[in-house]
Order: structure tokens, then C-alpha cells, then sequence
């Protein structure tokens, strides 16, 4: 027996009822299949091209180029076959995508027919991205997001705003978010704290000639009297106390360690008899 099975208008299951006839004239009971009709959807293969209408026989290649032929025909879902598609896709409402279709046959097996989405040439950072859309389902992907590449920018595999999107049986790989921007810069530190008190030098005036005194510490003051005298030989610079060099008078200049916290009495007597002698603190 054969029987013609009408196109049914929707997609889901349907009842088939057969019933034949003798050659009385009598009709047998009905005997009834129950029908499952597959939803309508776009095919999307790397074989394909976007110019095709998105049969099995004549997939699009993209996509973003099934969801908006999905899009435009009010059907519910996109039929991905297996590959790998560098795009970012933007969902539409109510167009569902589903991947690891076997691109020959159109089998479905997404352990064995990976479907990847992502990362796309550029703005990479978001591999899917949806807007206030409803009755979405993303099933079957590995899905992959690059590196965030703006200041501050961050990295997502699917991003959803204001939507209701049911995710199964999805990989999702996600790269890095990008760097802050740099921070203020901060505050001027407190002032140091004061320096050591500096050298004390004492000069007393002897004719044309003048003693330096250097280094003083009160601790060894009371030591200067009680040293013998000892002879101070004139040099060309205070730093220069090689014996025996010779300068004019006007010039001279003794230099000596003498430790004081200032000039004493021995100093001024020493000063007013002339430069022959000076006592020097060793």
C-alpha cells in the first residue's frame, strides 16, 4: 500500500492516519503514525557561500549571514555545520544556532563534528553578543573570545544585555581583559629632617699672617694649653702643609687642627706676638 503524506504546515510532531478500503466497499479502522517534522532552519557550511539561499544543497558560508536569512524569513534556527568560523556574531531574536552538523549528510554530532566560533579578525574580545533577544538557544559550540585590546576593556566569550538565552552544551574560551588606565600621580612627600650642624672655624689675626682653626669639639678645647708650642710652617694654600716652601710674607697662611669651640686666651696672646710660633692641637 502507498500513501501520499501531505507538506505540513509546522514543524513539531503530527498524527498520520491511514484507513483503507476492500473491494466491498468496507473501511477498515484507521491506523495511525505519529509524524516528526524537523523545524525549519538556514544550513551554514564552510563549503558554503553567502549568496546561496541556505539549503542543505546550497548552505550560506557565514554565520551572521544565516541568522539574518533566519532573520528575514521568521525561521527559528540556524543549522551549523562543522569548522571553524572567525566571526562575531550578534544574536537576533528568536533564531537559535546549533552546531556539529556532519556538512554531507547534515547528521548531527557535535562530540565528533566540532563547530568553533570565534576569535574574529578584529574586536576580538566579544565572540557573541546579544541585546534584549528572547527564545535564543546557542547549543553545540567551542567558542572563543580573544584579548581585550582598549584600556579597560574586558574579554567575553557571550555577552547578553537585557536577554534570556538558554546555553548547552558549549566550550567557552576566553582571553585576557585589557590594562586599567594608569593611576594619579600621588602627593609630594614631608620635608627631610634637618643636616648635622656643620664645621666651626676660628681665624685669629696675627700681622699679615692668620691661624685656621678647624674641626672644633668642645671635648678637647681644655687640651690646646696644655701642649707644648710647636712651629707652624707657612704654606701657599691652607690644604697645602709641606714643609719648607716659601711664600711672601703678605701671603702667608698657617693652617693647624687646633680643636676649640672658639678663639682662647692663648690664641690672642699667641696672635699679638706675630706668627713665630703657634700651638697646634694634634
Amino acid at each position: 500500500m502507498r500513501a501520499h503524506v501531505p507538506a505540513f504546515a509546522n514543524s513539531g510532531s503530527h498524527l498520520f492516519c491511514v484507513t483503507g478500503r476492500d473491494a466491498a466497499g468496507n473501511v477498515s479502522a484507521p491506523s495511525c503514525v505519529a509524524v516528526s517534522i524537523a523545524a525549519s532552519a538556514v544550513f551554514v557550511s564552510k563549503s558554503g557561500n553567502d549568496l546561496n539561499p541556505g539549503t542543505m544543497a546550497a548552505p550560506k558560508l557565514t554565520i551572521t549571514a544565516g541568522i539574518l536569512r533566519a532573520e528575514s524569513l521568521s525561521v527559528p534556527r540556524v543549522n551549523v555545520a562543522q569548522g571553524s568560523y572567525p566571526e562575531k556574531i550578534e544574536l537576533k531574536n528568536g533564531v537559535s544556532l546549533y552546531g556539529g552538523y556532519d556538512p554531507s549528510t547534515w547528521a548531527r554530532f557535535a562530540a565528533v563534528h566540532n563547530t568553533t566560533i570565534g576569535p574574529a579578525p578584529s574586536d576580538t574580545a566579544i565572540a557573541i553578543r546579544g541585546d534584549s533577544v528572547f527564545g535564543v538557544t546557542i547549543d553545540g559550540f567551542t567558542i572563543i573570545a580573544g584579548t581585550a585590546a582598549v584600556i579597560e576593556e574586558s574579554a567575553f566569550g557571550i555577552a547578553l544585555v537585557s536577554s534570556n538565552v538558554t546555553i548547552n552544551n558549549n566550550l567557552i574560551v576566553v582571553g585576557n581583559g585589557a590594562n586599567a588606565q594608569d593611576g594619579s600621580e600621588g602627593i609630594a612627600g614631608e620635608n627631610g629632617v634637618n643636616g648635622f650642624p656643620g664645621r666651626t672655624v676660628l681665624v685669629a689675626q696675627a700681622g699679615r699672617a692668620c691661624v685656621t682653626v678647624r674641626r672644633s669639639r668642645v671635648a678637647r678645647a681644655a687640651r690646646v694649653a696644655q701642649q707644648a708650642p710647636i712651629p707652624v710652617t707657612p704654606a701657599s694654600r691652607a690644604s697645602d702643609q709641606a714643609p719648607g716652601r716659601a711664600v711672601p710674607a703678605a701671603r702667608a697662611v698657617w693652617s693647624v687642627n687646633l680643636v676649640a669651640t672658639a678663639t682662647t686666651p692663648w690664641m690672642e696672646r699667641r696672635a699679638q706676638r706675630g706668627p713665630a710660633a703657634h700651638r697646634s692641637a694634634a
